[in-house]
């Protein structure tokens, strides 16, 4: 059986847009932010041969010696640098990886630099 990691990352800093806080602060060092329903929905699409982990930082944490076959992580800018530095170091450990998410979308070849693949728009 296939595996595939799919990865929604934490962005790095505390942000806030048109004056919406996107992060609650729950104690001294943990944050719980609304994610998308990106990763739920490209594991109901997946083919039931394939064993599927969904990640979403902060709340889970990335082991980066699982064995995977494949590893996707889902990106926005603000979430972009961190899913940079997942993506480097699985394919330094000569996993695949495929980006996407409107970040990745937009800067296509931004994100080539540090993926195998990018999902353009809708996946």
């Amino acid at each position: 059986m296939k595996k595939l990691l799919l990865i929604e990352p934490a962005p790095k800093v505390e942000y806030r847009i048109r004056g919406v806080h996107y992060f609650e602060r729950l104690s001294n060092r943990d944050y719980f932010r609304k994610s998308s329903l990106a990763l739920g929905v490209l594991a109901g699409l997946t083919p039931p041969d394939w064993e599927i982990k969904i990640l979403q930082e902060p709340t889970d944490e990335i082991d980066f010696g699982i064995k995977v076959d494949l590893v996707g992580i889902t990106t926005v800018t603000h979430t972009v640098k961190r899913g940079y530095e997942i993506a480097d170091e699985f394919r330094k450990r000569g996993v695949m990886v495929i980006m996407g998410g409107i970040h990745a979308t937009v800067l296509f070849n931004e994100a080539l630099n540090h993926c195998d693949s990018v999902c353009i728009g809708e996946a």
